[in-house]
């Protein structure tokens, strides 16, 4: 029993592990796909430091001081929202996809459900079947298409997180799994909904 006691403890930890990285790699995509990272060498040109002759002897009292930490506390801000960024357009992209859904007749029954580390963005049934929805947004397509950015591992993730919301849910009956890409602004998104995206693998 204790052999098999290990062999569970070590299993889990290597399922947080990987829930962690695929986590990393979708923000990762996320964030590439939204040119983050030229927004914020963009941003890093701007900061303006004190001299370091005079940050040495002055105190923080002083007009100059002050001045200089207002404006570096204002640049922090800045970045504060280019972090928010992303997590605002997801924000906003899964929004809309809810909505697109139900007009086409969809009922959501969940929306961001999470169970220690499996997720899912969006739980709906239609025609009797349980609909597993992954919803990708991205500000433009010029890096990938979003739909892309669901691999094997995420793949993987969303099977595992639907099939502990079945059990959960004592479900017994037909299931799908379906992508909607979300591209652009918010209030002039492109949505597009891929039916039956993907079958679930056997691990």
């Amino acid at each position: 029993m204790e052999d098999l006691d290990d062999k569970l403890e070590e299993f889990k930890s290597w399922h947080e592990d990987l829930m962690a990285w695929e986590r990393f790699q979708d923000e990762l995509e996320r964030i590439r796909g939204e040119n983050f990272w030229d927004d914020r060498l963009e941003f890093e040109d701007k900061k303006l430091p004190l001299p370091q002759e005079e940050a040495s002897t002055q105190s923080l009292t002083t007009p100059h001081a002050h001045s200089s930490w207002t404006k570096q506390n204002s640049l922090l801000s800045k970045k504060d929202k280019d972090m928010a960024a992303p997590n605002l357009l997801g924000k906003a992209g899964e929004d809309a996809a809810a909505a697109y859904l139900q007009k086409k007749g969809y009922i959501i029954c969940d929306r961001n459900w999470r169970m220690n580390h499996l997720e899912l963005d969006i739980i709906a049934t239609k025609d009797d079947v349980l609909v597993f929805v992954e919803v990708k947004t991205r500000r433009n397509t010029e890096y990938r298409e979003p739909y892309e950015a669901v691999d094997w591992k995420k793949i993987r993730h969303i099977v595992m997180a639907a099939d502990t919301y079945i059990k959960l849910h004592d479900f017994d009956g037909a299931v799908r799994f379906d992508i909607v890409t979300v591209v652009g602004k918010e209030g002039n998104f492109e949505i597009q909904h891929i039916e039956d995206a993907f079958d679930s693998p056997i691990f």
